[in-house]
């Protein structure tokens, strides 16, 4: 067996399919799967030849292991990082390695966060590095007249041009021989939309070379997922907990860090979705007790299911105290050099503004649930405050109701922090519905809202264009409407008699 390592040079932006980031965004993985090589030379190979045996062995069979692409940059090759690798949150020069001693002895773990960046390691030595995007706006094309939408706006996230990719294929030295000579037409075209403006790459190196030598290890010693795993138990089903992970490698597993994530993909030659898998996602790593009896077959071959396709790519690792190598700062993302459209910072404005109002339907909600013996107040005077949180002018339209009506508010009861308040209390309905109050609550809950939507897409967005904000009057209302409507409801459940 023998290994034929490549680079590629992506020479255009490039999409590589990930998950649908949401209804307008396309998203693109940070990594240029195997299957993506192996679909590129299966194409070459038909072209020359035919989908005969030979054809099924090679692509179709596991004849060759397609590893995944990941990142190279000034001749050093990054790998996903191993998931016991943290990260101080306030001084990235601080990485410290996940393990029982410092589970059990770090203070200040919880200042430390998920490294999400590539890895070098040499030595004791990590660098850190990520790929670099871009992101492209297109209006949606009719393909019946041909002519773009002018309201429909999506947009691409692609790799940047510049960026280089290393991998290898595995196999025997005749097969490798064969795709050598497929190679050496160095312009190719990989991704999404290659018929427009993304895909265009260029094989910048391909040479054979001899597997690393096989060699023992002392133990314990760390399993590393370098790509995703796929594994199947006796009924075909995956599985990912330690136990069922423990059975099929025949060791103990003494720590484990990982992270489950789900595989979907489509062959576009067949028109047809493989099936969806449960996976351990790559820089998964395991604190094995021994070697597996097999490890020389898993270094060389993979674990798992669809190795070929460049999961289940597995390394035996030290993992000693690493030093942080400085790197050069760069954008994860860069804006779009295209002006954005109108419409498109329309309908942003309109997802921050709508997110923000869901998000007070809930606080309603919650609040109208916490109402303390709500079974003195109607259905009918409910209704009537309903009536008045859709007409407006609620404050006015409360000093209406009648000496009757105000008593039955004044028995019932929510707990809720007043502004003057130096704790939450009970306040009866009609003090809480005093405008000043509602008003403080409306703060209170724009508060909540900024905080939890620091990492909503449309809430990042929304200092950079200046979206404007739901008013209080109507955030008020849209609060008011929710509340009575979900006490209406608790009031239209009929509450059951104890037995006599």
């Amino acid at each position: 067996m023998k290994s034929l390592n490549y680079s590629i040079k992506l020479t255009a932006p490039t999409i590589i399919s990930g998950t649908s980031g949401d209804s307008v965004t396309n998203s693109c993985l940070s990594y240029i799967p195997g299957t993506t090589i192996l679909g590129m030379l299966a194409g070459r190979y038909l072209q020359q030849y035919k989908a005969d045996s030979e054809f099924e062995r090679l692509f179709l069979r596991g004849g060759l292991l397609f590893r995944n692409l990941y990142l190279q940059k000034d001749k050093l090759s990054y790998i996903p990082c191993p998931k016991n690798i943290l990260q101080n949150k306030k001084d990235e020069k601080d990485i410290i390695i996940l393990n029982e001693d410092t589970i059990n002895n770090a203070k200040n773990l919880l200042e430390y966060k998920e490294v999400i960046s590539y890895v070098n390691i040499r030595d004791s030595y990590i660098k850190l590095q990520k790929p670099e995007f871009c992101m492209n706006f297109h209006h949606q094309r009719n393909y019946a007249t041909g002519i773009p939408e002018e309201n429909v706006v999506f947009n691409y996230e692609a790799l940047k041009p510049d960026q280089i990719f290393a991998g290898k294929i595995i196999g025997e030295e005749k097969d490798l021989q064969l795709i050598s000579e497929l190679l050496k037409e160095k312009e190719v075209r990989i991704g999404k939309s290659k018929t427009a403006q993304y895909g265009n790459a260029i094989i910048i190196d391909s040479h054979l070379e001899d597997l690393p030598a096989l060699k023992d290890f002392p133990t314990p010693i760390y399993l590393y997922c370098a790509s995703d795993l796929i594994l199947l138990n006796e009924f075909g089903f995956p599985v990912t907990t330690v136990k069922e992970i423990e059975k099929m490698l025949g060791v103990h597993i003494l720590e484990a860090y990982t992270e489950i994530g789900r595989t979907e993909s489509t062959i576009t030659a067949w028109k047809a979705q493989k099936p969806s898998y449960y996976t351990l996602k790559a820089g998964s790593i395991f604190l094995l007790e021994k070697l597996p009896e097999n490890y020389q077959d898993i270094q060389i071959f993979g674990l798992g299911e669809r190795t070929w396709e460049g999961f289940g790519q597995v390394e035996f690792k030290y993992c000693k105290e690493l030093k942080y190598i400085e790197t050069e700062s760069s954008s994860f993302k860069n804006k779009p050099e295209q002006k954005i459209p109108d419409i498109l910072i329309s309908i942003l404005e309109k997802t921050y503004q709508n997110n923000f109002l869901n998000y007070v339907r809930k606080e309603a909600i919650i609040d109208a649930d916490d109402v303390k013996d709500y079974q003195k107040v109607t259905k009918s005077l409910v209704s009537k405050l309903e009536g008045f949180a859709n007409y407006g002018n609620f404050g006015d339209l409360l000093k209406q109701l009648n000496k009757t009506a105000i008593d039955k508010l004044n028995r019932v009861y929510i707990e809720f922090q007043g502004k003057e308040e130096n704790s939450p209390r009970l306040f009866n309905l009609n003090e809480f519905l005093n405008p000043t109050n509602l008003n403080y609550k409306i703060s209170l809950i724009r508060n909540k809202f900024s905080v939890i939507g620091k990492n909503h897409s449309s809430a990042k967005l929304k200092e950079e264009f200046a979206f404007k904000e739901i008013d209080d009057e109507e955030a008020t209302k849209v609060y008011l409407i929710n509340f009575f409507w979900f006490l209406r409801k608790k009031l239209a459940v009929p509450v059951k008699k104890e037995e006599q």
